[in-house]
């Protein structure tokens, strides 16, 4: 589907919520926020275009805050101490220099959303030159309270260094793809490595595709 065709009708353009439980506590303490397109009686995952490079990074930095305020005015009713975690491409990060991301989030935290229940969920970036860049301006978004997750460990094992430089609040490890992988037959020697790197750095782990009890 054109991506043209979903920026010009904003209204079907829908969040979704995954939750995420905690094995502490037992029960759902946040939800992850996915985009979706409502097409007639089906949704279409917006992932793709969040990623796209050949689309124009207002339009897409657009896409991603038409999700995120439907979702924000959804979690006015949720409990105050549930998060809500945001996929943000590093890219669109830095391009957002009006800070609508910051704005928006000032908006609802007066409406009943503080900004410590905010998770920004990043990937590792390609472009090792803006790892600076980067590091500036999530220490920018903590001075107010936002939490920094760190996603697809597992994917890119070799950028280890980048957790240490960054000290994200949350470590999200993918277990499907380091079962799909050369790294599977070492599959709980890496799990063990980033348990003790979490607890060095003080960061929480998160386990996504958990398909079996006994995990």
């Amino acid at each position: 589907m054109d991506a043209l065709d979903i920026l010009t009708d904003l209204d079907n353009v829908v969040p979704f919520y995954q939750p995420i439980f905690s094995a502490d506590e037992h029960r759902v303490i946040g939800y992850e926020i996915l985009g979706r397109y409502r097409k007639n009686d089906t949704y279409i995952s917006l992932g793709p275009y969040f990623l796209d490079e050949t689309i124009p990074e207002e339009y897409r930095l657009e896409l991603d805050n038409t999700v995120l305020k439907k979702a924000l005015e959804h979690s006015l009713s949720l409990d105050k101490d549930v998060l809500l975690f945001l996929n943000r491409d590093v890219d669109l990060l830095l391009y957002d220099e009006k800070e609508e991301l910051l704005q928006l989030l000032l908006e609802y935290d007066k409406k009943g959303i503080s900004m410590d229940r905010i998770v920004i969920e990043i990937s590792f970036f390609k472009n090792q030159e803006d790892v600076e860049r980067i590091g500036y301006l999530i220490n920018y978004y903590r001075t107010y309270g936002i939490k920094i997750a760190f996603d697809k460990l597992g994917e890119n094992s070799h950028q280890i260094e980048l957790i240490g430089h960054i000290s994200p609040n949350i470590l999200k490890v993918d277990l499907k793809a380091l079962r799909s992988t050369k790294l599977a037959s070492s599959f709980q020697d890496i799990i063990y490595s980033y348990s003790l790197l979490a607890r060095k750095i003080g960061a929480t782990l998160l386990f996504e595709n958990i398909e079996m009890v006994y995990q």
